[in-house]
């Protein structure tokens, strides 16, 4: 067996390039994962614990914690509360459609990156495919060279070197296929956190309008 050091060397560029785009791909799902993480740990701190306070009566403390929190989470907190206290259905479509604006930037935000992975899942294979061609040319063009004295050996060593890239290929589109499809579905499911969160305050308000009399609607300075 050949060191993984030589083995690369005989892939050549194309190998050189493979591995550099494995790389990428593992470099852009550590941090999608933190981002994922890390947005999680926000939402529990910020907009997820306003929301709390609203549905146990605490509006003012529930304002105090989404003013403090980030100019995306604001806009979501004022969209839900004005929605749910809305006078009319315009008014509450209107609250609706910023939400559902908010919800779109979330997920472009969540899914960026990812499209990178999914280029390399496909990419790669035909990377590889292409160093086994370029090889494969290689290992004839040195073949016609050797004239009459033909050795076998020198066929199937550069048929082989040749098949390196494929392999080294589909090691690494594999792999990416799948953190492509976890990361997205991650990516989904965080975004289907927030909006149960956001509806179900929406519609506590709704139903128990009678204990919000005295609380006009929310100023939508952070919602603009």
């Amino acid at each position: 067996m050949l060191q993984t050091y030589e083995m690369l060397e005989k892939a050549g560029v194309v190998g050189y390039c493979l591995v550099g785009l494995s790389f990428l791909t593992l470099t852009i799902s550590l941090s999608k994962i933190l981002q994922y993480f890390w947005f999680r740990i926000s939402c529990k701190k910020g907009l997820f614990k306003a929301l709390d306070l609203v549905r146990s009566g605490k509006i003012p403390e529930a304002k105090s914690v989404a003013d403090k929190d980030t100019a995306w989470s604001q806009k979501l907190f004022y969209a839900a509360f004005n929605k749910g206290l809305a006078v009319n259905r315009e008014e509450a479509q209107h609250w609706d459609d910023e939400a559902q604006k908010l919800g779109d930037k979330l997920l472009t935000s969540l899914e960026s990156g990812l499209s990178i992975i999914g280029l390399i899942a496909a990419l790669s294979p035909l990377l590889g495919l292409l160093g086994t061609v370029i090889g494969m040319i290689s290992a004839f063009q040195a073949l016609e060279s050797a004239g009459n004295n033909v050795d076998p050996s020198l066929l199937s060593g550069g048929i082989w070197e040749a098949l390196l890239t494929t392999a080294l290929g589909l090691v690494v589109a594999m792999p990416a296929m799948v953190l492509h499809a976890l990361l997205k579905s991650a990516a989904h499911q965080q975004l289907e956190n927030v909006v149960e969160k956001v509806n179900g305050l929406s519609e506590h308000l709704y139903l128990n309008r009678g204990e919000m009399v005295g609380h006009n609607l929310v100023s939508p300075k952070a919602a603009e």
